[in-house]
């Protein structure tokens, strides 16, 4: 079992249990017909970084959380998404980042963050917010959906119902 601690440590745990029979009674009389045998490790486990071996990508308001850098984006980028009750920019290649959710919304009453960046809609991938949108073009109001995002290096999955 592996219990992740950071994007490059896991704590893990391991045990196996192992019963072997046996017949040497012929060979070497009194040895026991039978072998039990335990084993438990536990120990950290560092992950390099490297081709095919990355972390998940983190949203660009975790990246920035200390002093702010100029954002490259203008305004006039942000994307209402009027069916969940957001504002999503291009989440620098990994999906719709939110940046704001409205009071009372959807979003809001489902746990959406400022900084999480959507990634999937019932399974399809979405990279931009345009996709997003998009995704919500044709569903009716009362449809169910599977929201896919990323929280930090955490991956997750909600479903909303659409209003």
């Amino acid at each position: 079992m592996d219990l992740k601690i950071s994007p490059h440590f896991d704590f893990r745990g391991q045990g196996d249990y192992l019963y072997t029979r046996h017949d040497f009674t012929s060979v070497a009389p009194g040895i026991a017909a039978h072998q039990n045998n335990l084993r438990a490790s536990v120990g950290v486990v560092y992950t390099f970084v490297g081709p095919g071996n990355s972390p998940a990508p983190q949203p660009r308001a975790a990246r920035e959380a200390s002093p702010r850098r100029p954002s490259s984006r203008s305004a006039s980028a942000a994307m209402p998404i009027s069916q969940l009750g957001i504002t999503a920019v291009v989440g620098e290649g990994v999906g719709a980042e939110i940046r704001e959710v409205a009071p009372e919304s959807i979003a809001a009453f489902s746990g959406f963050r400022v900084g999480d960046v959507i990634t999937a809609i019932d399974g399809s991938p979405v990279k931009t917010p345009m996709e997003l949108q998009a995704a919500f073009s044709n569903r009716a109001p009362g449809a169910r959906v599977t929201v896919t995002y990323l929280r930090g290096y955490w991956q997750s999955d909600t479903t909303v119902i659409l209003k």
